[in-house]
Parts: C-alpha cells; sequence; structure tokens
C-alpha cells in the first residue's frame, strides 16, 4: 500500500520553509502521475485560498508532542508552525481526503492538539485541503468534547487489551 498523500504533505512542509507562496504546492500537483493529480490539483487550488492566512507570520520547526488522552497516549506531529509578531503560534495539521470531517472529528483533533502542545501562545489549526477551510475553535462545549474523548480513549484500550 502507498501513502496517496505523502508527496503533497512534503510540498507542503518546503513551500512554509521556503518560497512561501504555493509554489511547491502547484509543482508538486504537476509532478504527480495521472490517477494522483485530479486530487493533488484540488488541494493546490484550496492551498492557494488558505496561504495568505500566514502572510503577516513567520515558519518555525513544528515541535511534536505527546498528548494523554484520558490514558491513551497519542503522539502529535504537526505539519508546520506559524509564529505571528504577538508570539502566538497557529500548531497546524493538515487534511488532504475528499470526503468531509465530521464537526466533532475537528473539536476531538483540536483537543487532541491542545493536550499535546500546551500554552496559551499555541493555537491548534486544523486545515483541511480537501474543502480549503481552516479550523481553530472547537464549536462544543469542552465537557461534551472531553466525554466522547474519554469514551472514545476506554473503548480503544479495552479493545486493544482484548
Amino acid at each position: 500500500m502507498t501513502d496517496h498523500w505523502k508527496q503533497m504533505r512534503e510540498a507542503v512542509k518546503r513551500d512554509r520553509r521556503t518560497t512561501r507562496d504555493g509554489a511547491e504546492v502547484r509543482k508538486s500537483a504537476e509532478l504527480v502521475t495521472d490517477r494522483k493529480k485530479p486530487s493533488y490539483q484540488r488541494v493546490a487550488h484550496h492551498w492557494d485560498e488558505v496561504i495568505g492566512r500566514w502572510a503577516d507570520s513567520r515558519y518555525e520547526p513544528p515541535l511534536s508532542g505527546d498528548a494523554d488522552v484520558f490514558g491513551l497516549s497519542v503522539h502529535v506531529v504537526p505539519a508546520f508552525f506559524e509564529q505571528y509578531r504577538d508570539g502566538s503560534h497557529d500548531v497546524v495539521l493538515t487534511y488532504f481526503n475528499a470526503e468531509p470531517l465530521a464537526e466533532s472529528t475537528v473539536n476531538d483533533v483540536l483537543r487532541v492538539v491542545s493536550f499535546a502542545i500546551q500554552g496559551r501562545s499555541f493555537i491548534p489549526t486544523l486545515v483541511d485541503l480537501g474543502r480549503g477551510k481552516v479550523y481553530r475553535e472547537i464549536s462544543e462545549t469542552l465537557d461534551d468534547v472531553d466525554d466522547r474523548l474519554a469514551r472514545l480513549s476506554g473503548l480503544f484500550q479495552r479493545s486493544w487489551a482484548a
């Protein structure tokens, strides 16, 4: 099995580190196989729509972190960090697939990132490049998200132990 999005993930990281103008992502969309080309071109189009949000920030190499999600250890590896003049950072994870993310999934991801990369200056940021959407805020109460994560963690731990 191959990783369909590997080249695009690497292009996104290169783009943030270097030209910051989308060129690396557009080039990746042109250089892939014909089978990958439609999905890569869709992502490149949406990348061009979202990169302007970081015009006044600068790239920083991402730090990974481990989250304790109610007894389950989750290793979080962001795609990149963007630091703003005020010292705050977008801690960016990317999603490429055409299937939309459920609102609860977006909230769960943002919450787990906040457990792994802690501090008020670190803002979990999920970029859905299938649709050109950027998520930075949890749309449910933290209690509801935490209850769901605790249930999921428990289910996973019980099934893993079986």
